[in-house]
């Protein structure tokens, strides 16, 4: 090479000195030192301080280079004699016996020497083993200047850096060589390996790459040759060239690690010094090769990505059939047997939580069968796609097959109706007989209150002491006893309700007996005061005869009036009348059917208000407060009906609008299970003829769009009326329901248009799906369309290499609109005229076994120096150990069973 090499530092003494050692030291050192003589001539003995200076900064320059070559250069000699299990550690001594050299020529040649001292311990064999190793190096090419055994033996370690230098020229570099584009002149190794960095580092605007020493110093241009090729192993936007040491660390780390190039440069030595450019040439070499190498193997290792994407497929597609199939039967077994013991609790809470259990059922039910119908098509998919792949067909268990579920289904839905009838008949039936409580309750205390006051009245009673008193006595307790008749209707009804309760075992059946007891105990007292009064009445009648008829009159009507006030006011405040119409109607009727009664009252006390008798002589009331009575419970009452007649009407208009929903929603879902099944329908007929019939089903299946749109307005108005009813279908139920219908569309196309390439080009899809890798892999900027150097590369990948001129007449004859790019479709075409049948199982092995170099097993280290750290973790993790070797996994086993089940 033509940069200067290093070289050992001067000798201290004379001039002569430098001279005796001119021969080994490199062109800029000697130069140096022809001045240094010069000035020194000119000066006499006495030295200037610069000379010094200059002397001093170049002796420590050609210190750090000759530093870096050997450290560099050593490693590159451990990188080849690891393959034989050796390691030199110090390159100037540990080469003297020649047996060091012999092994590298050996590996470097797939050479066997036979004729050298195999245990050389004098200097003379050990001359004779280098004199072998190094004449077989010349006659291989290999350029030995001013080199001889004897050097190496003495360990002159600047000549054997030279050697070293020598054989990385000869056996890593100038394999690089390649021709000028515009002069045709074949470029040299370094200029060659200079064009291949700049083109992999293009892309990148704060990297240029203009030597092999400066060039490199901040440490970018290693990283983004390395971004360049395995782009997942360096996130390269962060890097920045103001953090040398970082960037060189990491690149070093990287590709010492994931890419198996070792650690040749030190990070300080870059930075601190001008690198060295032999050390750094021989490291980018490195590159060169790991990277060559992955792009010839590109072809096997998008092979091997396919088999690992075919085998996660399938394995994550029975895995996923199999954990969605066990949820919804799962989900079927505990609604269906939770349906059919019909366990609904004995009070209104546990029936209403269980309604409300019901409601959230049948939300999840929409959700669930659009699952059904996903998990069918899946499983369609799925074995669709094993079947394109050549793998055997996946059959679930008994009990997650699709008819199975199906079975299990109909169970559900069938036993949910009955489920749902019983359990509204029951909330209804117990909705009636608490409000009957209610009633129980209300009459008993309603009862129980005019006892009391009745009970108190009959005590402060007198016969009187006048035949007046006497007589407004008699006729106020046949008053009295005329009510105490009317109210024993109020008893029996109490009685009757008591009873009927205690019948349906509803409520607190102890309060119900205890308050039915106490209100009977109660009423016969007051039965018997009322007796025992009416006898000492009529006892003192003989000594009293007049009534006033008019006031007794008076007082029964009124007390009629009120009593019956007083009932439809309590009743106005009780459900059972309030929320019935037919109850109210009632009420108002009974009332209005007394109106005559009202005006015969205000007669009576227009007559007793003439003739200056009190209205409450006999009872305390007035005319006036049975007018203002009736006035408000009228009013009331009116009110109340009117009201429920509205709440009636209202209710009539929702389930009006819940019925519309749901007729349109079971035609939407009548609608949406055609579509599907005329998807899923196999057709007859040409590939391309079913997928045009598929694409013409696309915008009747997309007019479902303004169908859930419709249904979304009407499920608004719904939800306005702030109903807890809900219809049997949801609108969440018919969203999932079209979004399935939507993807089964969407799967089935691509399905139909993978088969139509299939039978277009008559290679498998493991091929096509081949081809498609590597014309993805070549397309950076993701166009869809590749120039000729990416279709050149493209081949590279594949395995084939064309000359400057069959590749661009290969080019002109796919790019027929001359445009400079192709599509996937010319590229196929061009594929297709350079290939006889394939098998893609059987080029599955050849990759496997070219990565593993020919073994019958491979290793993680094989797999790592080509994919990516997914792909290895995945097979690490499904590949079967290989026999009696440890680290090794077995490639064919695992190709057979993705095949072959």
């Amino acid at each position: 090479m033509s940069e200067p090499g290093p070289s050992t530092p001067a000798q201290k003494g004379s001039a002569s000195s430098l001279t005796r050692q001119d021969s080994s030291l490199t062109p800029s050192a000697r130069r140096f030192g022809k001045e240094f003589q010069e000035e020194r001539r000119l000066q006499g003995s006495s030295l200037s301080d610069v000379a010094v200076q200059r002397m001093q900064s170049q002796e420590e320059l050609e210190s750090a280079w000759t530093r870096m070559q050997t450290k560099a250069f050593t490693v590159w000699l451990n990188s080849h004699l690891k393959k034989r299990h050796m390691q030199v550690d110090d390159i100037g001594t540990e080469l003297q016996n020649g047996l060091v050299l012999l092994n590298l020529v050996e590996i470097l040649k797939e050479y066997k020497f036979t004729a050298f001292e195999k245990r050389p311990r004098m200097r003379i064999h050990m001359i004779q083993n280098l004199g072998i190793a190094m004449r077989f190096m010349k006659q291989d090419g290999v350029k030995l200047l001013n080199i001889g055994p004897e050097d190496v033996c003495d360990g002159n370690l600047k000549l054997i850096l030279g050697l070293m230098w020598a054989l990385i020229v000869h056996y890593e570099i100038s394999e690089i060589a390649e021709e000028d584009a515009l002069s045709k002149k074949q470029l040299s190794a370094k200029e060659a390996l200079l064009r291949w960095c700049q083109r992999c580092t293009a892309d990148y605007s704060n990297v240029g790459v203009k030597n092999f020493t400066s060039s490199w110093q901040d440490g970018l241009a290693f990283c983004a040759l390395i971004h360049h090729h395995r782009s997942d192993l360096i996130d390269y936007a962060p890097l920045h060239k103001d953090h040398p040491i970082r960037n060189l660390d990491l690149a070093f780390d990287v590709a010492d690690l994931s890419l198996g190039i070792p650690k040749m440069l030190d990070s300080n030595d870059m930075v601190s010094v001008k690198p060295d450019e032999r050390s750094v040439m021989t490291y980018v070499s490195m590159y060169h090769k790991v990277f060559s190498q992955m792009n010839k193997n590109q072809r096997h290792v998008n092979r091997i990505n396919r088999i690992i994407d075919m085998n996660k497929h399938a394995r994550g597609g029975r895995t996923d059939y199999m954990e969605r199939a066990q949820k919804l039967q799962d989900w079927l077994n505990k609604h269906g047997t939770e349906f059919e013991a019909q366990v609904l609790g004995n009070t209104i809470p546990e029936l209403e939580s269980k309604v409300a259990d019901l409601k959230n059922y049948k939300r999840a039910k929409g959700t669930m069968a659009a699952e059904k119908e996903y998990i069918k098509g899946a499983l369609k998919n799925l074995n669709h796609q094993l079947s394109v792949n050549g793998q055997p067909e996946f059959v679930p268990p008994e009990g997650l097959r699709p008819e199975d579920l199906e079975a299990s289904w109909a169970r559900v839905v069938k036993s949910e109706r009955t489920y749902e009838q019983v359990l509204l008949t029951e909330l209804a039936r117990l909705r009636e007989l608490e409000n009957k409580f209610q009633e129980f309750l209300r009459r008993v205390k309603q009862l129980q209150d005019w006892m009391d006051k009745k009970k108190k009245r009959l005590d402060e009673l007198v016969v009187g002491e006048t035949l007046s008193a006497i007589d407004d006595n008699l006729h106020a307790h046949d008053v009295f006893e005329d009510e105490l008749g009317k109210h024993e209707k109020q008893r029996i009804s109490v009685e009757e309700l008591a009873e009927e309760l205690k019948a349906a075992h509803y409520g607190d059946e102890h309060l119900i007996q205890q308050k039915q007891e106490q209100a009977g105990t109660q009423w016969g007292e007051i039965a018997q005061a009322t007796l025992d009064h009416r006898k000492r009445l009529e006892e003192a009648r003989d000594r009293w005869a007049s009534l006033r008829t008019t006031c007794l009159q008076f007082t029964k009507l009124a007390l009629d009036l009120q009593r019956r006030l007083e009932h439809s006011d309590n009743a106005l405040v009780s459900p059972y009348y309030r929320k019935n119409l037919d109850r109210l109607g009632q009420l108002l009727a009974d009332l209005e059917a007394h109106a005559g009664d009202l005006d015969s009252l205000n007669e009576l006390a227009a007559v007793l208000i003439s003739a200056g008798v009190p209205q409450d002589t006999f009872a305390d009331v007035s005319a006036a407060d049975i007018n203002s009575q009736w006035a408000e419970v009228m009013e009331r009452l009116e009110a109340a009906k009117d009201d429920l007649a509205l709440e009636e009407e209202k209710e009539r208009g929702i389930d009006a609008l819940l019925e519309d929903f749901s007729l349109a929603a079971k035609e939407f879902n009548e609608w949406c299970a055609v579509q599907r099944e005329e998807i899923l329908s196999p057709n007859e007929g040409p590939l391309e003829v079913q997928l045009s019939v598929l694409q013409s089903k696309a915008p009747d299946v997309h007019t479902g769009k303004e169908k859930v749109d419709t249904l979304a307005k009407s499920w608004e108005e719904i939800e306005s009326t702030g109903t807890d009813k809900v219809p049997s279908h949801t609108l969440d139920n018919i969203v999932k329901i079209y979004e399935n219908l939507e993807a089964v569309l969407k799967q089935r196309l691509n399905y139909i248009e993978n088969e139509v390439m299939v039978g277009k080009f008559k290679v498998s899809q493991g091929q096509i799906q081949e081809w498609r890798d590597t014309f993805d892999f070549v397309d950076k900027d993701k166009s869809g369309k590749i120039d000729i150097d990416e279709f050149d590369s493209s081949l590279k990948a594949l395995g084939t290499e064309l000359a400057e001129n069959e590749l661009d007449a290969a080019f002109k004859a796919i790019d027929l609109d001359g445009s400079g790019e192709i599509d996937f479709d010319e590229y196929c075409n061009y594929m297709i005229s350079q290939t006889v049948g394939t098998d893609f199982q059987k080029d599955v092995g050849e990759s496997f076994a070219t990565l593993a170099g020919g073994k019958e097993y491979v290793t993680e280290d094989d797999l790592r120096k080509n994919l990516g750290d997914q792909q290895v973790a995945y097979l690490l993790a499904n590949m079967p150990a290989y026999p009696d070797v440890e680290g090794a996994y077995d490639y064919k086993t695992f190709i057979q069973q993705t095949f072959e089940g």
